[in-house]
């Protein structure tokens, strides 16, 4: 992107010039000098930095070649040799760990937390006891959907991040740029924060209509594609209704039963553990304000799997038997577990031959010992 780059820095340079007076040829040669230098100077830099890890490398490289060598020469014995090849790697690993997390990544807590200062509408909703719940701050200069002040203080439906789902990318787009306030809802948005027209500061605005942490809905719409789910949330009552692709149709067991007297509750909330307790007399049809993400989240009832499917486009629906019953989700990613057994194992393979070389080397020198006396 250096084209990109030098366009940039040209841009930037004419604008200046454009706010003093005209802009002449003369003063547009000089601007697309000035962006190209700065692209050529960037360049150079790369090549320095390139070139100094690559002599870097060949150091270690050359180094461990002169460890192996002597000891093929009978130089060093293989103790000296591991010792010496463990500490070369260490080094190596601690030195490029240093360039991304070093002294200069601490800093005091007083200092990091000077720049999220809460304000009234902060500790106005962090005083509400009856969490979980979401926020929407509307007065975060970046935007709702590029800063992160709100996420600092809140489980918030905005903030940025570059690896955002998407799925909820799309909700974005689709819904909550429109203010749908059926989706606000059933992001479990309990307060908005707002700038006050009276003295410019931001205010907390509660929205009584949050649907909460999860909710059991009267019946199902079902639609036949993804596309048909985003729209079905315009017109649809998302507090009584669950809008449901036909392709989840084969895991939902029945319709649901109205029951008055039926509840779900929040029992534990936790980044990877979110249990609910459940209590009614007829089956029911659960949903839960989480994105949908099966590719770690396992769902449990009463200890044993069960299936959840994709509701309202986002979010986690659940077919519950009649009875009382605990619903646990869990993330417990197959890919995690998988890895760190293969961690284990390979760790256990490096110590085991680490441990062989060493007792074959003693055994060795006892020999040659006993060979010679």
């Amino acid at each position: 992107k250096d084209g990109q780059i030098a366009e940039n820095f040209t841009n930037a340079m004419l604008g200046q010039q454009a706010q003093g007076g005209q802009v002449t040829p003369q003063v547009q040669q000089q601007a697309q000098a000035f962006g190209q230098s700065l692209v050529d100077a960037l360049e150079e830099d790369r090549k320095s930095r390139f070139g100094a890890d690559l002599l870097r490398s060949l150091l270690f490289i050359a180094l461990a070649i002169v460890l192996v060598g002597a000891y093929l020469r009978n130089k060093l014995n293989a103790m000296t040799m591991i010792i010496g090849l463990l500490l070369l790697s260490t080094f190596d690993v601690l030195g490029i760990g240093r360039r991304y997390l070093n002294d200069s990544s601490y800093v005091d807590a007083e200092q990091f937390e000077v720049a999220y200062t809460a304000t009234e509408a902060d500790r106005q909703i962090m005083a509400d006891p009856n969490k979980p719940f979401r926020v929407f701050d509307q007065t975060d200069p970046q935007g709702p959907f590029n800063g992160s002040r709100a996420s600092y203080f809140h489980n918030s439906i905005g903030g940025y991040h570059p690896a955002k789902l998407g799925l909820y990318q799309d909700l974005i787009e689709h819904q909550i740029s429109k203010g749908n306030m059926e989706v606000f809802n059933m992001l479990n948005t309990k307060y908005v924060i707002a700038q006050n027209p009276m003295n410019g500061q931001s205010m907390a605005q509660l929205n009584p209509g949050a649907f909460g942490p999860a909710w059991l809905v009267k019946g199902i719409r079902f639609v036949p594609t993804a596309d048909a789910e985003m729209d079905a949330l315009d017109n649809t009552s998302l507090r009584d209704t669950a809008v449901i692709q036909q392709k989840f149709a084969d895991q939902i067991k029945g319709n649901p039963v109205f029951d008055s007297s039926a509840t779900i509750q929040v029992a534990e909330y936790l980044n990877d553990k979110i249990t609910y307790n459940f209590s009614a007399a007829t089956n029911q049809f659960v949903v839960f304000s989480e994105i949908y993400y099966p590719l770690g989240w396992i769902a449990y009832i009463d200890g044993q799997k069960a299936d959840y499917v994709k509701v309202n486009y986002v979010l986690r629906g659940m077919s519950v038997p009649a009875g009382k019953h605990t619903i646990e989700f869990r993330f417990e990613p197959q890919s995690y577990a998988t890895a760190n057994t293969l961690m284990l194992i390979a760790s256990l393979i490096a110590y085991g031959l680490l441990i062989a070389a060493i007792v074959w080397s003693v055994m060795r020198n006892k020999r040659a010992k006993a060979t010679t006396a």
